[in-house]
């Protein structure tokens, strides 16, 4: 694959180049000065004590605490309902791209509904899909709604639209299925009697221990051997629904005003706690989650993604969860210095994930109600008027410490829903390892990740079977750039998968690259785009291209998936006909 960038010294980072960054040992030690300052963005609903969204808020009224220091407001800005933005302009024939202004109907404020079948049981999906029906049917042409669903995978039923009759159109072609997952978890019931068959121990010599009963020993190994099973299953569900988490919250990175995901299930399986330790240390029996679950929270305080738990299950009494102890089998997350969980066992409250999924995060926890259609629509009301509020963080120590946001109103009786904070952490690249991890992940995930604006051109050369030209446009305004010895420094990971129809990755080419720009180039790159050209062949059972692109400074992503077929058949029927 030859790379072009526009004629600028866009270099493939060899082996050689890896250690000479701005650190490193051909490097300076020279203060670093960034083209865009580490903004931290917060989305705001404020109600009165009725419930309602104050509207008549202005900048002044509002004050900011960073670890209970005031912060300068420098962005200030009010969403309410209003029809989504047009698109600027359509995009050409053989084009592609994640930017946002090329998708008609993405609006400024978003509710994701996901219907969790992973962690819900088949009854509660019945009971939930019928009500999320009824909230279909009652939408408003301000309300920008998108439908996903968590089983087997990660799907996206329905983008953002007002459209009502197609929204539940997308919903009645969805299948509920029964979670043999949620089954596969529970952990083995107690046996109601036990009767004691001690062997025949005539022959044994006086003064020797007594054997143990057979059908004790029996009922022993059977329970351990189902709990061993439980707890892989339960494994299983924290880590798929973690890395949906993580999916979902690069799939709306990039997109302005509130995000809200409605989250519809009946047990989450491990639990988020923001900000209560710096380096967390999460175990399941011998399993460490404290790697997935930091993911999990980072990529959901950078979006600035809101949840709001709804319990599926609708009205329960106090003793629901005790006859089936696999919706509070949960992973938890505990301090540094704190006692480990006390084995598989440990048990998290449903409700309490909950809560601290929702205050985490600046949104809401439903449960204790059969009114799940009156839960959705809450979760909604709060998109209707949002106030954005972004600040320079007055502390320059990014040591991976959470510090804690509190935005202050003054509005006498008013509530503020907000996130709870964020993660400073110091923006470096990966190790090659760690790279390549994270651009597979991306090119498995589900969904299109967002926060890097991507545009690919795709060609064919009939002359050539197989062969396609690609062109890809990175938006410059996403990448971070430094500038150090009179040069505008920054790294970018490239990744073009090629997958088959199983999703499988068949082939994929990895790119590491170094920009070192002048300051006319700077400006050059600023104005015209980012651009790189080359060529790629098809493999064989290659279904589509999956083109990642990956600021190695700040990790934002980009993504795109691209058929094949169309240009790689026409190749081939070109070459055929000669």
């Amino acid at each position: 694959f030859c790379f072009l960038c526009l004629g600028l010294p866009l270099e493939p980072q060899s082996a050689s180049q890896k250690g000479n960054g701005p650190n490193g040992p051909n490097g300076d030690d020279q203060a670093v000065l960034r083209v865009s300052t580490r903004l931290v963005e917060v989305s705001v609903v404020v109600e009165n004590r009725k419930g309602e969204p104050v509207r008549d808020l202005g900048r002044d009224d509002f004050t900011v605490l960073d670890d209970g220091r005031e912060q300068q407001i420098s962005v200030f800005s009010v969403e309410s309902e209003q029809p989504p933005p047009a698109p600027t302009r359509p995009l050409p024939p053989n084009t592609f791209s994640n930017r946002l202004e090329y998708h008609p109907g993405t609006p400024t404020s978003v509710t994701v509904i996901l219907l969790d079948g992973l962690n819900t049981h088949f009854d509660d999906q019945v009971y939930a899909r019928a009500q999320v029906v009824k909230f279909l049917k009652q939408i408003r042409p301000g309300d920008h709604v998108a439908l996903y669903t968590l089983g087997g995978n990660l799907l996206v039923l329905h983008d953002f639209t007002s459209d009502a009759r197609s929204l539940i159109a997308a919903l009645g072609r969805y299948a509920v299925r029964e979670s043999g997952e949620v089954q596969a978890s529970e952990p083995p019931k107690p046996p109601t009697s036990i009767t004691l068959i001690t062997p025949n121990t005539g022959g044994a010599p006086q003064g020797s221990a007594p054997s143990v009963p057979i059908e004790v020993g029996l009922e022993r190994y059977m329970r351990e051997t189902a709990q061993r099973s439980a707890d892989f299953y339960s494994m299983d569900r924290a880590l798929r629904t973690l890395s949906a988490l993580e999916a979902i919250a690069h799939r709306l990175s990039n997109v302005p005003g509130r995000k809200n995901l409605v989250w519809v299930a009946s047990s989450f399986p491990f639990t988020i706690g923001f900000g209560t330790a710096n380096a967390q240390n999460v175990t399941r029996g011998e399993r460490s989650f404290g790697h997935e679950i930091e993911r999990a929270e980072r990529a959901l305080n950078d979006a600035n993604l809101a949840i709001y738990p709804v319990d599926a299950r609708g009205l329960v009494s106090a003793f629901a969860d005790e006859p089936n102890l696999s919706a509070e089998r949960s992973v938890s997350a505990r301090r540094p210095g704190e006692n480990a969980l006390n084995g598989v066992g440990q048990l998290t409250p449903t409700h309490d994930t909950m809560e601290e999924l929702a205050d985490g995060t600046g949104g809401r926890a439903f449960y204790g109600s059969n009114d799940i259609l009156g839960s959705i629509r809450r979760a909604v009301e709060d998109a209707r008027v949002t106030y954005t509020l972004a600040y320079y963080p007055s502390q320059t120590e990014w040591d991976g410490g959470f510090h804690q946001i509190k935005v202050k109103v003054r509005r006498s009786g008013a509530r503020v829903l907000c996130r709870r904070g964020y993660f400073a952490l110091a923006e470096k690249p990966l190790g090659p390892s760690d790279r390549d991890a994270v651009l597979r992940e991306a090119a498995l995930s589900p969904l299109e990740s967002m926060a890097l604006g991507v545009t690919v051109r795709v060609g064919a050369d009939p002359s050539i079977p197989r062969v396609i030209d690609l062109t890809v446009d990175i938006d410059p305004r996403n990448v971070r750039l430094e500038q150090q010895s009179g040069r505008w420094v920054g790294s970018l990971d490239l990744l073009f998968a090629q997958l088959s129809a199983q999703g499988q990755i068949l082939k994929g080419l990895s790119q590491p690259m170094t920009l070192r720009l002048t300051g006319e180039e700077f400006q050059q790159i600023l104005h015209n785009g980012l651009s790189i050209s080359g060529r790629l062949e098809a493999v064989a059972g290659a279904e589509r291209l999956r083109v990642i692109a990956r600021d190695a400074t700040s990790g934002a992503m980009g993504s795109i998936n691209i058929p094949l077929d169309p240009y790689v058949s026409a190749a081939s029927r070109s070459a055929g006909s000669r």
